[in-house]
């Protein structure tokens, strides 16, 4: 069964959430989502997302909490906490730099930064809700039916379409590999 109307509560973009630098309101947000998402039979969320405010040209910027990085991955672990309340797992996107919409499907425009602007600045969202979101799940452990629970992470990271100099984000071994699974545990 393949629910193609799914639609739900328009809640207030990421902006106006991070605007409130309330993380308790976005975990409450979080949490409306999650039950939202259970009366639906929905059981993950594509989101959040944790890139920055880079241009007021970008095409996603509504789904982007702020331009600063420790307020956009306090609010976005937050709401995700929120979520994972429910049972609800999250996949944190678009990893990294994304900035445009437009002809993004073939490998997207290339955006040039040094590391260090890379890691402090546009990555340290991600890297908090990597390492912050969390949420217990309960599994049947062995062919008796024996259930256990375990803590786990952020669900998923959906990687952007565009380059990072002249690598493809998706493809970048040293972002996917190195920083995200290997530094970050991912």
């Amino acid at each position: 069964f393949i629910n193609s109307s799914i639609n739900g509560v328009a809640y207030p973009s990421e902006v106006l959430i991070a605007q409130t630098w309330d993380v308790e309101m976005a975990a409450a947000m979080g949490e409306m989502l999650g039950n939202e998402a259970l009366q639906k039979g929905i059981n993950g969320w594509y989101a959040p997302a944790a890139n920055l405010h880079r241009s007021p040209f970008e095409g996603r910027a509504f789904e982007y909490y702020s331009e600063d990085p420790v307020l956009s991955g306090a609010m976005l672990t937050a709401a995700a906490n929120g979520v994972a309340t429910k049972g609800v797992y999250v996949t944190l996107k678009h990893f990294a730099l994304n900035e445009q919409e437009t002809n993004r499907v073939n490998n997207g425009i290339a955006t040039f930064a040094t590391e260090q602007t890379i890691r402090e600045v546009y990555l340290k969202p991600f890297e908090m809700g990597v390492k912050n979101i969390s949420m217990d799940v309960t599994y049947i452990a062995d062919d008796q039916g024996t259930l256990e629970t375990t803590t786990v992470g952020v669900g998923g990271v959906m990687s952007s379409f565009n380059r990072i100099g002249a690598t493809w984000a998706g493809g970048s071994h040293a972002l996917m590999t190195d920083v995200l699974r290997e530094e970050w545990g991912f």
